[in-house]
């Protein structure tokens, strides 16, 4: 989990990254040089070895190069953290994650383990392991496969997954809600383990596409109307391409809202 957190983070840092590279190209040539006198300071453009000065009615040409010089050093320290990170993540793939394969179920040791990470009580098992109707549209797209055996649609449904499983959190995924005649299939529905009350959590993973966010809005919309409330019963957390979920956050929500 540390490794694809440590990817994500450098996926994010390469796209600010490329952000910044694409704003440089608007920027005037030459850079700027401040020399400060006192309270007074002057202004100069550096370009190739001629040095002019530059006019306080040239004031937008001096903030510019000001925007150019702070973005010129915001990609150092990005190629810089990105060199870091990417270090990192090339040591710990090379580390042999024994713990995470023996929580698997094909694990000969697994069955040994269960009893340690699988502290519900038998109610919550049964209703975890209980028949339910799932969400029948497009079945080929669970391909991503949990600590828990399960099949669910995204990489940053299995976090959430493995998350909730690793706290002992009792979940069904995609089970159908039905309210007032519309059929709805909740990412997670949880069992509460202290106060047994069911709760939502609904991840919305493609929010930079505006059908998407349309629908996912109108969701939340009908999810309000009918009783289910963001923070009290219904957790939802956000994710675009250029923000991906991270799995310190889902962590904390878990945390915060079942353990603690």
């Amino acid at each position: 989990m540390i490794y694809d957190q440590i990817k994500r983070e450098v996926d994010i840092l390469s796209r600010k990254y490329d952000k910044l590279q694409q704003q440089l190209l608007k920027m005037p040539e030459g850079e700027l040089l401040c020399a400060k006198n006192g309270d007074y300071t002057k202004w100069y453009l550096h370009n190739d070895k001629t040095l002019s000065y530059i006019s306080k009615r040239e004031n937008k040409l001096a903030e510019k190069l000001a925007l150019k010089k702070y973005y010129e050093y915001q990609m150092q320290e990005l190629e810089k953290q990105i060199h870091i990170l990417e270090k990192c993540a090339a040591a710990l793939k090379k580390v042999n994650m024994k713990s995470e394969y023996l929580l698997r179920e094909e694990s000969p040791y697994w069955k040994l383990l269960k009893i340690h990470f699988e502290k519900y009580e038998k109610e919550k098992i049964s209703w975890m392991n209980g028949q339910y109707k799932c969400n029948p549209s497009h079945p080929e797209n669970l391909i991503h496969k949990t600590m828990q055996g399960h099949l669910v649609r995204s990489k940053s449904e299995v976090i959430i997954a493995n998350t909730l499983y690793m706290n002992q959190i009792p979940y069904r995924y995609e089970n159908q809600l039905e309210i007032k005649g519309v059929i709805l299939y909740p990412d997670f529905t949880i069992l509460h383990p202290k106060t047994n009350n069911l709760c939502y959590w609904e991840h919305f993973g493609m929010m930079e596409n505006e059908t998407y966010r349309e629908n996912a809005y109108n969701k939340l919309k009908l999810y309000g109307q009918n009783g289910i409330i963001p923070s009290i019963n219904l957790i939802t957390t956000f994710e675009t391409k250029s923000h991906p979920i991270d799995s310190g956050k889902i962590q904390q929500i878990v945390k915060e809202k079942f353990v603690l």
